[in-house]
């Protein structure tokens, strides 16, 4: 009898504190991004961890926010569906009217070149009507800007990889490919080709990337201290850190 007084007591003392332990952990807030999973940007390394500039920038956001952040790599197009319909919060895209439209620009993020890729014997170019019936390499899903992406003289070919382009490229199974700066250089590093090989012939224009936030997310209170972090990430000069200061772009 004195056992189950004893038990009930011991009950009635720890429940209340599982309870509120549970009900913590489950206030706790927690941000849902949607990574494109293209190298450098988003990519599960050999550790099969998630790894990559984008991923990078959403683990300095977390240091700064102390908002966890659930990160899930998708192919580009998938990106863009799920920021539409909002079932995740946070997507890092270029600024296109597609991004603007479906998403709340939340900060600055990434600046880059849209670079167009040649052998090192093809001559450089400085209108993107000079490949007009030319095999041109680029990234599925993937925006360059009004000029690439409306031009319809060119014979595009879709490509999962850049580096599946770069290898067409060296086969001359396509005359030349488009990429971000970044994407080219990785894949170059990842390869071991050098820019004998292949190299820039023109720059088609500059992008840059934000911080969207779904229009579709119910979860407004997570813009605001996503907004001050990437303030303070941009000023400090750490999101140029990841983004140019790496072990494969050119110094």
């Amino acid at each position: 009898m004195r056992f189950h007084v004893l038990q009930q007591i011991f009950l009635c003392i720890l429940l209340p504190s599982v309870i509120q332990l549970t009900v913590t952990a489950s206030e706790q807030p927690q941000a849902i991004f949607s990574t494109s999973n293209i190298e450098p940007w988003g990519f599960q390394n050999d550790n099969e961890e998630l790894d990559g500039l984008l991923i990078k920038v959403a683990e300095l956001l977390t240091e700064e926010t102390g908002i966890k952040v659930s990160n899930h790599l998708r192919p580009y197009p998938r990106v863009i569906h799920e920021i539409k319909n909002g079932s995740v919060d946070f997507a890092i895209m270029f600024n296109s009217d597609q991004a603007k439209e479906i998403g709340i620009s939340v900060g600055h993020v990434v600046d880059t070149k849209i670079l167009l890729i040649g052998l090192s014997e093809t001559v450089e170019i400085s209108n993107l009507n000079e490949l007009s019936g030319h095999r041109v390499g680029f990234l599925r899903g993937s925006k360059y800007g009004t000029e690439f992406d409306n031009n319809d003289k060119m014979k595009k070919v879709s490509l999962d990889s850049m580096e599946q382009g770069i290898k067409m490229l060296l086969k001359n199974s396509i005359d030349v490919v488009a990429s971000a700066e970044q994407t080219f250089y990785f894949t170059l590093k990842k390869l071991e080709i050098s820019t004998d090989k292949v190299r820039p012939i023109m720059v088609i224009n500059k992008s840059s990337g934000d911080l969207y936030f779904s229009k579709a997310s119910t979860n407004k209170h997570l813009i605001e201290p996503f907004k001050e972090a990437l303030k303070k990430l941009n000023k400090n000069g750490k999101l140029v850190d990841i983004f140019h200061n790496n072990d494969f772009m050119p110094k």
